[in-house]
């Protein structure tokens, strides 16, 4: 069941953040980030899927055999996870590049035809977290992203196709920040700890009754 890229939804400077589908369940979405533009579209060939989407060549096909295709990038969880819905997969080369440089106090999500959680707006956006001991300020964003209403994926399957909507997208994503001045920054903790040589990792606030949304952060190379 490759899962592909289906569009980009978020492009910070650095990183490119897609809406994913599972090409043979395509009401299955899912979110994907990666330093490099990525191929978007289940119809072969196209080795940006998980595994790649190679043409099948043969008699009157009208297609050469396909050449093998190299290995897709690994990434930090297993691919399994983006089979269900709201899944995120991170590729290796994002986990182990980082970020340059705490993103800016002012940044502004970059993401267009979306909502953004109240609850994860404003003041209320920044975050304390201590990794490796040491106290890092993160900034995220809980983004619920909507495609037009006229907007449909076509599925097709032998001469039969059909439509199907396109579902919202919940995307928890967070940053290493600078911290505005005067504001206090509420308290994380770490859900997934970052590999040695990594630099992302999965949190949530902290308390029993705090809302219970994990974000997937990147943090700065150190």
């Amino acid at each position: 069941m490759p899962i592909c890229p289906d569009s980009l939804i978020l492009f910070d400077g650095t990183f490119y953040t897609y809406t994913c589908i599972d090409c043979l369940a395509p009401a299955n979405t899912s979110t994907r980030v990666s330093t490099t533009p990525l191929q978007c579209g289940c119809t072969p060939p196209n080795p940006d899927c998980i595994p790649p989407v190679v043409l099948v060549g043969g008699p009157g096909s009208g297609f050469a055999a396909p050449k093998p295709q190299a290995a897709p990038k690994k990434v930090a969880k297993p691919a399994e996870a983006a089979v269900a819905p709201g899944g995120f997969l991170v590729d290796e080369d994002v986990t182990a590049k980082g970020l340059a440089a705490p993103i800016p106090a002012n940044f502004v999500w970059p993401v267009h035809g979306s909502v953004l959680d109240k609850e994860f707006d404003g003041e209320r956006a920044y975050h304390v977290v201590k990794i490796g001991g040491a106290d890092r300020y993160i900034r995220v964003a809980k983004i619920l992203i909507a495609s037009p209403k006229n907007r449909v994926r076509v599925h097709t399957v032998g001469k039969k196709s059909t439509y199907h909507p396109i579902p919202e997208v919940e995307l928890n994503i967070g940053r290493e920040t600078v911290l505005p001045a005067g504001v206090t920054p509420l308290k994380m903790v770490v859900v997934d700890k970052p590999k040695p040589g990594t630099f992302t990792c999965d949190v949530r606030r902290s308390g029993a009754k705090a809302d219970p949304t994990v974000f997937h952060v990147i943090l700065v190379k150190s």
